[in-house]
């Protein structure tokens, strides 16, 4: 399959390229229509690479610098496979810096534990989980969290970061069952605390993409391992998108 191709699947439930300028207005590229209304007229800045231009810029500010969606009904779906993928870029880390909040009951951040680099932080609600100190500020990365068919609990969710998967490992909480129906609202730039960074091309896949159409979003089709992408520290994991109440 093809980076266009991945562009338009039929499982694409939300595709925002966070590419506008000047606008109050996030385009879903989907036919579900769920255009994301900004707190703040966005700032629009480069991208991470040629096929992916721009990004939106976040900088502190609270709440009022928060770019936020109501993706309603299209992110429900129990414990359906999944896939969100994304760019980021964090340009000062300082404790947690959010990158998308879904519903109340998935948050990814990157946490700063001062004397390493930068981690990767899921919070499944009752669940948090870290991924290796394999992130650096200043520099783009692409985040992949995938919920494989057949998944039952959080220790099947998995995460990729530039292609690759990576081992996460539980911070507090314990696997829970997994719930994947995340409410009424998708927030970027906020999570475990307010991002000042940068955001590119939000997917939502009402499927679980293969390694090789998570790669592809990450080169563009351009280059990367044909055998597949390479894994770091390749483990299982108690994580869950959700827990049910």
């Amino acid at each position: 399959m093809s980076y266009a191709a991945l562009q338009a699947d039929p499982d694409l439930i939300g595709y925002w390229k966070l590419d506008e300028d000047s606008s109050a207005t996030a385009a879903d590229q989907t036919a579900t229509g769920n255009d994301g209304l900004n707190a703040a007229s966005s700032i629009r800045e480069a991208g991470p690479n040629e096929f992916v231009p721009y990004s939106y810029q976040f900088s502190p500010g609270g709440f009022s610098n928060v770019r936020f969606e109501n993706p309603a009904t299209s992110f429900t779906g129990g414990a359906n496979p999944r896939t969100y993928a994304f760019w980021a870029k964090i340009t000062s880390a300082d404790g947690s810096d959010g990158l998308v909040t879904l519903g109340n009951e998935l948050v990814i951040s990157v946490y700063d534990l001062d004397t390493e680099s930068p981690l990767l932080d899921i919070n499944f609600f009752y669940h948090r989980v870290r991924g290796p100190a394999v992130l650096e500020e200043g520099e783009w990365f692409h985040v992949a969290i995938r919920v494989p068919v057949g998944a039952t609990s959080t220790s099947d969710v998995e995460a990729f970061i530039n292609g690759a998967e990576v081992t996460l490992s539980t911070s507090s909480g314990s696997p829970q069952e997994l719930n994947t129906t995340f409410g009424t609202f998708t927030r970027f730039g906020l999570g475990s605390g307010y991002l000042t960074g940068n955001l590119a091309e939000f997917f939502s896949f009402d499927r679980a993409l293969t390694d090789e159409e998570i790669m592809m979003l990450v080169t563009g089709g351009g280059g990367g391992d044909s055998a597949g992408p390479r894994r770091i520290h390749r483990l299982g994991l108690g994580g869950n998108l959700g827990v049910r109440r």
